[in-house]
């Protein structure tokens, strides 16, 4: 799971919501979200489907690439070498 990315989706999900003024209860229920998936996604507790992404980007009002602008390819090649390094492990 690429941590640092999913952070940062986290925190610009969280910054939207707050910016249109739902609570995680309201906005879950507005979005037809469990109130505790929904609370996941924005601790960056979840790694979300793409689908679910696209959802939550439509009741945030916000085209899903928002949600990603602060994702960089430097936080994509972390999680890449991490796996590499996993992947060189004996077994």
């Amino acid at each position: 799971m690429n941590e640092i990315a999913i952070k940062k989706v986290a925190l610009r999900i969280r910054e939207r919501r707050r910016a249109l003024g739902f609570t995680q209860e309201s906005f879950a229920h507005h979005a037809h979200l469990a109130r505790s998936y929904y609370g996941r996604v924005e601790q960056g507790a979840q790694n979300v489907a793409l689908e679910t992404l696209f959802h939550i980007a439509a009741y945030l009002e916000m085209a899903p690439a928002e949600l990603l602008a602060d994702v960089t390819i430097d936080d994509c090649k972390e999680e890449v070498q991490r796996s590499r390094k996993a992947a060189e492990r004996p077994a």
